[in-house]
């Protein structure tokens, strides 16, 4: 589905709800075209489940190192964020992006852990990525 789409994008989120019943975790990889997504999905999962808590997994890719590093706040009450912060592969020689595999894990990692940040990979020396 087109993210970028609020109204889209509420009305799917409103839909799932309806059909599946409550929203335990949201996992997301929005890219910076759409700047609303967030706090859209935010805002609607919270509305509609008003006395339930969530968590939503916010993964961020390595395109912007001041938009990855910045921390997204939860602007509802009963919103638990989780950021996955993707970086590269840096041995002082040579450096790669991640892999399929090492961003799945990753993001696994942060379902199941405590910390509201996980880093995959490494974000420094930022001037070194691929």
């Amino acid at each position: 589905m087109d993210y970028t789409d609020n109204e889209r994008l509420k009305q799917e989120i409103s839909h799932s709800y309806v059909r599946h019943g409550s929203i335990n975790m949201v996992v997301a990889w929005i890219h910076g075209t759409a700047p609303r997504a967030i706090p859209t999905i935010m805002k609607q999962v919270s509305e509609l489940q008003e006395n339930k808590q969530w968590t939503f997994v916010i993964i961020k890719s390595s395109g912007n190192l001041d938009r990855i590093i910045t921390p997204v706040k939860s602007t509802e009450r009963n919103c638990i964020i989780k950021e996955v912060q993707l970086g590269f592969i840096y041995n002082e020689n040579t450096s790669r992006w991640l892999t399929h595999e090492e961003i799945s894990r990753g993001t696994i990692q942060a379902i199941k852990g405590n910390k509201n940040k996980t880093i995959v990979g490494t974000l420094t020396p930022w001037n070194q990525r691929p």
